[in-house]
């Protein structure tokens, strides 16, 4: 058996329950995913045919993307995800053999995790933007960021209800929450890994996955860490507070709106620009410098998490041997077909549509 302990009986069966419980998880994901697509397409091509003066309204674009998921999707999604099997918050890791009491956690250590996300979230939209403007100039297509067009053509009060209140507590729910409460009976670490990645993955294309996969990661594990959900749920709310509102008003709540316009190009006009509005350019200049610094200040606490090993981690209720939690997770119908589908419209997304 080359030094390797055979498995027995009722540990072959432990990890067909396993992989059965995520298959679950799998499933659930896809009723989510093609209930919301499903009504979201039908509500918008009958609205459109019916009612087109309406399917133009910056509105409707709120109402197709909250209420086919809310109203739908999510609670299919939930009436799936409650048939698998529940595991309890898990207080303790394990490090080099030995059990210890996971630490308490304070306010100052998620300002913390708070400030790692935002950095995390930068770079993450850097290669997302970077990757699609690659993309964009070897095939020649135009490829436009949804979010980015959804948030410029909406009213303010609405951008705040809808991705700062509603989406955060609503994906929290989804991929933290109901989620993890399931998978981390097998681990803390897989279930983190798993509701990052299907949470990215969710987003359906590649401006939004590598941001979204790591602050996902970082709410994840939060939620282990901790087992309350209102520190997830406050730091995605705080977090497309800063992405959908602060930054994107930022030019206009300093007066500067105007520099956006300008050629880049034309140094006269810009100097000029800049000169006049010295300081509102100043405060713009060290905001932005501000963000340059907490993005290498998310790469350096994470190296300094990771090799201090203060990473705490769960092992969970069902305890599986370090080769079979990967197949475990990953191979089983549900896990698979799941991962296949949200993958599958990443790439038909970089499909142009035609002129």
């Amino acid at each position: 058996m080359n030094g390797q302990i055979p498995y027995q009986e009722p540990y072959l069966q432990t990890l067909q329950d396993s992989r059965k419980a995520y298959s679950r998880l799998g499933i659930s994901v896809i009723v989510l995913l093609v209930a919301y697509l499903g009504s979201a397409y039908a509500l918008s091509y009958i609205t459109a045919y019916v009612m087109p003066s309406l399917y133009q309204t910056w509105w409707f674009s709120w109402l197709i993307n909250m209420l086919p998921l809310y109203a739908i999707a999510f609670p299919l999604f939930l009436w799936c995800i409650k048939r698998a099997p529940v595991g309890a918050h898990d207080p303790t890791y394990d490090a080099f053999g030995y059990v210890y009491q996971k630490p308490k956690f304070h306010f100052g250590h998620f300002c913390l995790f708070f400030l790692m996300a935002v950095g995390l979230m930068y770079i993450g939209s850097f290669i997302g933007n970077t990757m699609m403007s690659w993309v964009s100039q070897k095939t020649g297509a135009s490829y436009e960021n949804g979010l980015n067009d959804l948030a410029t053509n909406s009213q303010q009060w609405m951008i705040f209800l809808g991705s700062v209140v509603i989406a955060p507590i609503g994906e929290e729910l989804m991929f933290r929450k109901l989620f993890i409460d399931r998978a981390r009976r097998y681990g803390d670490g897989m279930a983190i890994l798993l509701s990052a990645l299907l949470f990215a993955l969710f987003h359906g294309n590649f401006f939004q996955f590598f941001y979204a996969f790591f602050v996902g990661a970082v709410m994840a594990y939060l939620y282990t860490l901790t087992g309350k959900f209102i520190y997830p749920a406050l730091m995605h709310m705080g977090l497309n507070f800063l992405g959908m509102m602060l930054m994107p008003n930022l030019l206009d709540w300093l007066g500067l709106s105007e520099l956006a316009t300008l050629d880049p190009e034309n140094t006269v006009a810009v100097n000029a620009f800049i000169q006049a509005h010295s300081s509102a350019y100043a405060v713009y200049s060290m905001i932005t410098l501000m963000i340059y610094a907490i993005m290498i200040f998310a790469v350096v606490m994470l190296l300094y998490l990771i090799f201090k090993r203060k990473i705490y981690l769960g092992q969970g209720e069902v305890v599986l041997r370090s080769e079979d939690r990967a197949l475990a997770a990953f191979g089983n119908k549900g896990m698979a077909i799941c991962i296949f589908l949200l993958c599958l419209i990443m790439a038909l997304n970089l499909i142009p549509m035609p002129q």
